[in-house]
């Protein structure tokens, strides 16, 4: 079948290894092969036999070895997915592939030093993902100056350095993850300039400084995550701060070391369906505007140093799929929320029976004030932009036995 320019055999149980065979399909314009059980390595000649590639998808395999230099030959491909594999060694020879739009690497073992010349060729991408990985070296300024760059994904690597102080005006970025890794510094002011930006999220670094004005600037944020750094303390920022950012649907400002009360305006945030407040330093009691939020499906108040009762106004976030109350100070009867709920899957409090504090029939799991170590886990968002479906938030999970380096709340 040496004319065969499209193949499409994805998502059934194929075995065994890229057959040799395949190097003359000469003509092959679209091969996918995703989600299968494809092992070994790509084979030596895959790029320089395949050159007339322009979507080559091998997502979801069980692949191995280094990315064969000859694959920076296929210089005609648009679309390479590769992501959900088991590719180590570097990967420079990606650098020759200036055509391409869609690069997804995600999920294998690949190496590399970011730098200035890190896929800097590569001017035409559209999205960009290659988020857990084993990558150093630091931020390259030009990935934020690309004129049709609109999916950023370097989560879960070893990148440290600093975000790029200047950031250029740019209208095409909607999606930055950079959370987990090892960043250091503030938040550059010039951040603002993302004019696009939907998805923000640097959780899990260690970022310093303050939480800079600019990012409530940023008008089209739904996805807003800054948990888990070394921000200075501080108060959660004013309502100036957050007025502009009305389609925010989603807050995480856990372990960022914020302290006060729980402002009342936050209930201003009408679309907010995740709010995170868990293991920070805040104290009061929770403002009625909260529970004002009927949209609210996460909600994470644990750990920090709140006091007071629960007010009977909760019983209104029917819709609640996880609520955290553990580690605080509260008193109260959640009885009613218990009847009322429909869809709550997950429901902490200090609630151990024969305590003064909550009356909690539902609650998955009860808390005492000496137990630190009680529910440890940290909560983050699953994304995963696939060349498919763009991208969109899937779903919520615990990232399991991460201790809090804080004692808030004990």
């Amino acid at each position: 079948m040496t004319t065969l320019d499209f193949l499409d055999i994805k998502r059934n149980k194929i075995a065994g290894s890229i057959p040799d065979s395949f190097q003359k399909l000469t003509k092959l314009n679209f091969l996918d092969l995703r989600f299968n059980s494809l092992i070994g390595k790509l084979p030596d000649w895959f790029g320089s036999a395949l050159s007339k590639l322009t979507v080559c998808a091998l997502t979801g395999n069980e692949l191995t070895g280094e990315i064969p230099i000859s694959l920076g030959q296929a210089t005609l491909l648009k679309t390479l997915a590769l992501e959900g594999n088991r590719f180590d060694g570097e990967m420079q020879m990606i650098n020759a592939l200036s055509n391409l739009e869609y690069l997804y690497l995600d999920d294998n073992m690949l190496s590399g030093r970011m730098n200035d010349t890190f896929l800097a060729n590569l001017g035409a991408l559209v999205h960009l993902d290659i988020s857990g990985n084993l990558l150093t070296g630091n931020l390259p300024a030009h990935l934020f100056q690309r004129k049709s760059l609109t999916i950023l994904d370097v989560h879960n690597n070893k990148i440290g350095g600093s975000i790029p102080e200047f950031v250029a005006e740019n209208t095409a970025l909607s999606f930055l993850s950079l959370y987990h890794n090892s960043l250091t510094g503030s938040v550059p002011a010039s951040i603002e300039n993302l004019k696009s930006l939907a998805h923000l999220d640097l959780t899990s670094n260690k970022l310093n400084g303050t939480i800079t004005q600019a990012i409530g600037s940023l008008q089209n944020l739904t996805y807003l995550f800054l948990s888990s750094n070394n921000f200075e303390p501080a108060a959660i920022p004013s309502y100036d701060f957050f007025s502009g950012l009305t389609k925010l649907r989603e807050l995480s400002l856990g372990q960022a070391r914020r302290d006060g009360e729980i402002p009342n305006w936050l209930g201003n945030l009408s679309s907010l369906i995740l709010l995170d407040l868990s293991s920070n330093h805040l104290s009061g009691t929770i403002p009625e505007t909260l529970w004002e939020l009927t949209n609210l499906r996460y909600l994470l108040l644990n750990r920090n140093r709140f006091n007071g009762t629960i007010s009977p106004k909760v019983s209104q976030l029917t819709d609640l799929t996880m609520f955290l109350l553990d580690k605080n100070k509260f008193i109260g009867d959640l009885t009613d929320f218990c009847s009322k709920s429909r869809s709550i899957n997950f429901l902490s409090a200090d609630c151990v029976p024969g305590s003064v504090e909550i009356t909690c029939p539902c609650c998955k799991l009860c808390c005492q004030d000496r137990n630190k170590t009680c529910n440890d886990d940290i909560l983050f968002a699953n994304f995963d932009p696939s060349w498919e479906h763009n991208y969109t938030r899937i779903s919520y999970s615990f990232s399991p036995n991460i201790l809090y380096e804080t004692n808030a709340g004990n």
